[in-house]
């Protein structure tokens, strides 16, 4: 899979440069991928080590107070997010995440078809860290960005910040307790 990542940034960055030089008056902008963005993403297809909130991989029901419009989601935890857990697999109260503490929420459709994964990773060094130390993306089941980590969790954090009891922006408890 990081081969698949590497060779779609080539082919991304290959192609911004193949139409810049083709269309010299073109003034649409070329996307570009955040080198993050593909590191998040990276770190939310890789499960090796992940820990399932709950210690259960079972689909749930959105929480009705969920801003995802997907109606069916799983949460896992890297291994040193997992350090916050209790041994029921909740997250602890009062916990503050350490850094590289990735937490990815898997968003389903109905029927159980995965399609994007909203994550945050706690890197307070980072130029694309919230005021809380975290970094935000949304990415599609296929890798594409649909909410960059540059954008500094704007979408994320007031919905995540807003829920009563959330724990270091972490919400599980609250919404699945």
């Amino acid at each position: 899979m990081k081969y698949k990542i590497l060779n779609l940034s080539i082919a991304i960055i290959f192609s911004a440069i193949l139409l810049n030089s083709c269309k010299k008056d073109d003034p649409d902008p070329v996307a570009v991928v955040d080198p993050q963005d593909v590191e998040l993403y990276q770190g939310a297809v890789a499960t090796a080590g992940n820990v399932w909130y709950k210690k259960d991989a079972t689909i749930l029901n959105k929480a009705s107070n969920s801003g995802h419009s997907d109606p069916k989601l799983r949460v896992r935890f890297n291994s040193t997010a997992a350090v916050k857990l209790d041994t029921a697999g909740k997250v602890i109260s009062g916990s503050i995440f350490d850094s590289n503490s990735l937490v990815t929420k898997e968003l389903y459709d109905a029927s159980g078809t995965l399609l994007r994964y909203a994550v945050m990773c706690k890197a307070p060094s980072s130029p694309n860290a919230d005021a809380y130390g975290w970094v935000w993306g949304v990415y599609r089941a296929n890798g594409d960005v649909e909410h960059s980590a540059t954008l500094k969790g704007s979408g994320c954090t007031g919905c995540h910040n807003g829920v009563v009891g959330n724990i270091d922006l972490t919400t599980m408890n609250v919404s699945h307790p």
